[in-house]
């Protein structure tokens, strides 16, 4: 083979991978590009009064996740309320809680389970909440509207015997 044959077959394959691997990176910032979402619940999510609830939060198709390396915010917005306020917050070492007993599990969030867990709920936990995943450079974000319900109550009351009496006799 001559040395100019030679010349084009590795220039060939030069410009033959360089597409290529354009092609894959390519590819891969697509993936990026729609790689974290967020799964939460129904639109509303029904709890009763006085009872303890998770909101779930999840990373779709997530595996193993380093959670030193990403961060987790839940807001609330009440129905008498049209600003969102934080209740919990997680970014790598720092967690902080802004309500009562608000927790995530860190353990299933390493398994990407952000769900949001809340004690003994009261009628004024009802409202929107919002799931806010930043997994670096990424970040995605769902809401849940939460709702508060009484239990119902059977009051039963037994057997009696009623007189009727006839007022306008004499």
């Amino acid at each position: 083979m001559s040395k100019r044959a030679a010349g084009r077959v590795r220039w060939g394959s030069v410009w033959l991978l360089w597409v290529r691997m354009s092609v894959l990176v390519l590819e891969h910032f697509q993936l990026i590009a729609g790689l974290l979402q967020v799964e939460m619940a129904e639109r509303t999510q029904m709890v009763f009064l006085n009872e303890n609830v998770t909101i779930f939060c999840k990373i779709a198709g997530s595996a193993q996740l380093d959670i030193k390396s990403m961060g987790i915010t839940w807001f609330q917005k009440t129905q008498k309320s049209e600003t969102y306020t934080k209740l919990f917050e997680y970014f790598g070492n720092h967690r902080e809680a802004s309500q009562r007993g608000a927790c995530v599990s860190l353990r299933s969030l390493e398994m990407g389970d952000a769900s949001l867990q809340l004690p003994g709920v009261r009628l004024e936990d009802a409202g929107e909440y919002r799931c806010e995943l930043v997994v670096t450079p990424q970040k995605a974000q769902g809401t849940v509207w939460l709702e508060v319900v009484g239990k119902m109550l059977r009051i039963e009351l037994g057997p009696f015997k009623v007189a009727v009496k006839d007022i306008h006799s004499n």
